[in-house]
């Protein structure tokens, strides 16, 4: 079972983006070439630097009164989360050779919370260790493989032609 310490750590996915791609396949007819998937993932955390941040007081439309800097919310300003993947495919035909006129790669973002009670400290600490990181990349990586299958079948390319992790 797992602790009620670990939970508070525990990473979940709030949004997940494309944020470049390109995808262009130049060949004519049917052609038999290979590609591997180049993958680059990195995982962080963002640390506020400043103090909280509170709201100024305003005056109330009813009355000319002020109302006081504790009794207006606080912007808190919290520890996020990110995953960045880039998966780039390499084409090659039957002799080794670049194929330059077909290209795949694409960009994807993660953003990610934690549970409001988590300490800053504890997940600065966590964030070091590859097992925790691997909590980051297990909810997007999914995510990004299976747009980026997706696009090279756009692209024309059938299953047996796609790299084992990608199908």
């Amino acid at each position: 079972m797992e602790s009620l310490d670990t939970r508070k750590l525990r990473p979940l996915l709030r949004l997940f983006r494309l944020t470049s791609a390109h995808f262009k396949n130049e060949l004519d007819g049917k052609k038999v070439f290979r590609f591997r998937v180049k993958k680059e993932v990195s995982v962080g955390i963002d640390v506020p630097t400043e103090e909280p941040k509170v709201k100024k007081g305003r005056k109330s439309s009813k009355s000319d009164t002020t109302k006081s800097h504790e009794d207006l919310p606080k912007d808190i300003d919290v520890v996020k989360g990110f995953v960045e993947i880039t998966l780039t495919a390499h084409f090659q035909d039957s002799d080794d050779n670049p194929l330059e006129n077909v290209v795949a790669t694409a960009s994807y973002y993660g953003h990610f919370d934690f549970n409001k009670e988590a300490q800053t400290s504890d997940i600065q600490k966590a964030i070091e260790d590859e097992a925790y990181q691997y909590l980051f990349v297990a909810q997007a990586f999914p995510l990004a493989t299976r747009h980026f299958k997706d696009q090279l079948f756009q692209m024309g390319l059938t299953n047996n032609a796609l790299p084992l992790g990608i199908t």
